[in-house]
């Protein structure tokens, strides 16, 4: 009797707040409020994080869950705090007011598909700042808080189905399909999108709750064929003139008390040099690629290397910069590798391959 209670009692309070948000919503739509309303941004995700709050204290209960797979815990735990660490990064207090100017907005010049569905993006965001803002923060930080209450069951795999969905989108028009069509592209500096790996994380996660652990390996395969051919390709392209010529990336990242200065000046002696920054690249391209594909551990040594060279070197950690989004493609790629890593050592000779978590 007391848990049906505590049922009715949360059904009730997702309603209400449902439909205040709703009304709130309904009105900014009406209203067509401008950007920089924060008071506004705030008391609209302050309302609709209440769900999520009662999902996890009314809700969710401790499983005593059967044992298993570490390496699937490691993998859906840290994509959890991803997920969560990018819906804060989108509460930035100039996020609804410059998130179009300053991360649309620069896919436009690449022209193409490109431009088409940035210029889309950028006047439907331009439409409702406030509401596209708030929607975003709380997709994903309900995704992430999913991710760290859930292993199985229908929320845990819808959820995954909308971490696909909403990743793709993000991909498209918030990342300008992660500069595939444009040029100056390179794994260097977050080619081909960071939120490809998101989605890669959620397909891994999704198929393992479904005990699908065979589907996981074959899929490695492909996801490494995906991310490393492209990037040798754009690597190596003349139009990009990274040949002899890695100055053209070289670019300092934000060092809030000198905490990047080693890599900053780490990265002006890499990009300065004549020869070596071609070789030590694309080896480290290549191998990746050659491993990942041949399903051998060390593709995810060398492609765990190049995430985290890259993620420190030329990336700043991603979310040092201004109105950064996400850590950038280093740190999910260098989680995604880990990940694999640790399963092949444990399971290659493994019949059942990944279990549930």
């Amino acid at each position: 009797m007391q848990n049906f209670f505590k049922r009715l009692l949360a059904l009730f309070l997702v309603f209400v707040s449902s439909f205040v948000l709703s009304y709130i919503y309904s009105e900014d739509l009406y209203l067509k409020l401008g950007s920089g309303t924060l008071d506004v941004f705030y008391a609209e995700f302050s309302i609709g994080t209440i769900p999520l709050i009662f999902y996890l204290f009314i809700w969710w209960r401790k499983h005593k869950y059967q044992e298993g797979d570490k390496f699937i815990h490691f993998l859906r735990i840290s994509f959890g705090y991803l997920w969560i660490l990018d819906a804060l990064l989108q509460m930035q207090p100039g996020m609804n007011e410059y998130f179009a100017a300053m991360i649309i907005a620069p896919n436009i010049s690449a022209g193409g598909i490109t431009g088409y569905v940035s210029t889309f993006a950028l006047s439907l965001w331009n439409m409702h700042p406030v509401v596209f803002d708030v929607a975003s923060s709380l997709i994903q930080l309900y995704i992430g808080g999913v991710l760290l209450t859930q292993n199985r069951g229908k929320i845990y795999s819808l959820t995954q189905m909308i971490a696909i969905l909403w990743g793709f989108s993000i991909w498209i028009f918030g990342e300008g399909f992660g500069g595939t069509f444009g040029s100056g592209a390179t794994i260097l500096t977050g080619f081909p999108g960071s939120v490809l790996i998101y989605v890669y994380a959620s397909l891994i996660l999704l198929l393992s709750s479904k005990n699908r652990g065979g589907m996981i390996r074959k899929s490695s395969y492909f996801f490494g064929g995906l991310i490393f051919i492209p990037s040798l390709i754009v690597q190596l392209m003349p139009s990009n003139g990274y040949l002899g010529n890695m100055s053209v990336i070289f670019m300092p990242m934000p060092s809030p008390s000198g905490i990047l200065n080693f890599a900053n000046e780490f990265q002006y002696y890499f990009t300065q040099s004549p020869v070596w920054p071609d070789i030590v690249t694309l080896f480290l391209i290549l191998a990746s690629a050659a491993g990942w594909i041949l399903g051998k551990s060390y593709g995810y040594v060398f492609s765990g290397i190049l995430a985290s060279f890259s993620w420190i070197v030329f990336q700043g950690l991603g979310i040092l910069g201004i109105l950064s989004t996400d850590p950038n493609t280093g740190l999910p790629m260098l989680i995604i590798s880990i990940f694999f890593y640790l399963w092949t050592k444990e399971y290659f000779t493994s019949s059942n391959g990944l279990s549930n978590d």
